[in-house]
């Protein structure tokens, strides 16, 4: 007959009281490095699992995160989902994961659940004039939600935008092409105008797109092929790689650059030059940031919201390695 391992097994095989084990899985107070050591040891050899419900009617928390993504298309939200789950792992924290097709219902339902202690939501756009009523903490990330009283992380948009318009100038570029994210976005509002504060009176053909490849691969088509412009900015990654390849397609030659630095536009030829987000820091910080106000109260947890950008970093690829004026010539 198998037996199960109990919380008082651990604490006699690493040889520290109950009180030090407890302390260890609940991560509330401090325990010593070689502490910490003998008490995972010993769990891992009886293959001790802590009862996450039963401990969280003791201490009235799931140590459950709420993730809410703004659907599951987009490899950028995947990739800093993946940085969110390890930062909550490593604080003792579960991660779960809701798309925000309805997100009134799908917060409602965090919410009155019980589930979770908190909620990191990405990206995602408030369908309705009142604001949403928060009654566990939130953080947002890469978009604010309009009259949500919640800490907001972001990749300071205009900065990165800019950076980008500045090197396709270093290459050359005096006309341009921009394609636009949905501009009802603060994100895509913000990297169209740090766009502009850098290429300022240049010629710029504009388009608003949708933040999908097909989006990119309209914009070329929509374009005077026999007049490109010397370099063309899209507002992210998948945008960018639906340029390329509709460029590709039709052997056409023309400076193409991106925003967010998700993997595929990074590894896969021809590699695209793109602003790249600090996912990891930026997963960290909305962490850290929730956890904190889970562990806070009153009108400490009411007071501390925060507006934070962090920079992003350019990474030069192929796409505009190559001048395309000299090219032309």
């Amino acid at each position: 007959m198998v037996t199960t391992a109990t919380l008082a097994d651990v604490a006699l095989k690493a040889g520290v009281s109950t009180a030090t084990v407890s302390r260890f899985l609940s991560g509330t107070s401090a325990v010593a490095p070689a502490t910490k050591a003998k008490v995972q040891q010993a769990m891992d050899e009886l293959n001790y699992h802590p009862n996450r419900m039963a401990r969280a009617l003791r201490t009235q928390q799931t140590k459950q995160i709420g993730v809410v993504l703004p659907g599951f298309e987009n490899q950028f939200f995947f990739e800093l989902l993946l940085h969110i789950e390890r930062a909550a792992r490593e604080r003792g924290f579960g991660v779960l994961i809701a798309g925000d097709h309805s997100l009134p219902e799908c917060l409602h339902n965090l919410q009155s659940g019980g589930a979770v202690d908190g909620i990191i939501l990405a990206s995602s756009s408030w369908p309705k004039a009142t604001p949403p009523k928060t009654t566990i903490p939130m953080v947002c990330i890469d978009r604010p939600l309009p009259g949500a009283h919640a800490t907001f992380v972001s990749v300071d948009n205009v900065q990165g935008a800019r950076t980008v318009a500045e090197h396709l100038l270093t290459r050359g570029a005096t006309t341009f092409g921009l394609l636009t994210g949905p501009l009802s976005i603060p994100a895509a509002q913000e990297r169209r105008a740090g766009f502009y504060q850098a290429v300022h009176g240049a010629t710029v053909t504009e388009q608003e797109g949708d933040f999908t490849s097909q989006a990119g691969i309209d914009f070329v088509d929509a374009l005077d092929q026999a007049h490109l412009p010397d370099a063309i900015f899209a507002c992210n990654d998948l945008m960018a790689a639906g340029i390329v390849s509709r460029l590709q397609e039709h052997n056409l030659n023309t400076m193409v650059a991106g925003f967010d630095g998700i993997t595929s536009a990074t590894t896969l030829y021809p590699r695209i030059t793109t602003l790249v987000q600090p996912q990891e820091k930026l997963a960290r910080m909305a962490v850290d940031k929730l956890i904190q106000e889970i562990e806070e109260t009153g009108t400490n947890r009411k007071r501390n919201k925060q507006q934070i950008y962090l920079p992003g970093r350019l990474r030069v690829g192929d796409t505009t390695k190559n001048n395309n004026k000299e090219h032309k010539q």
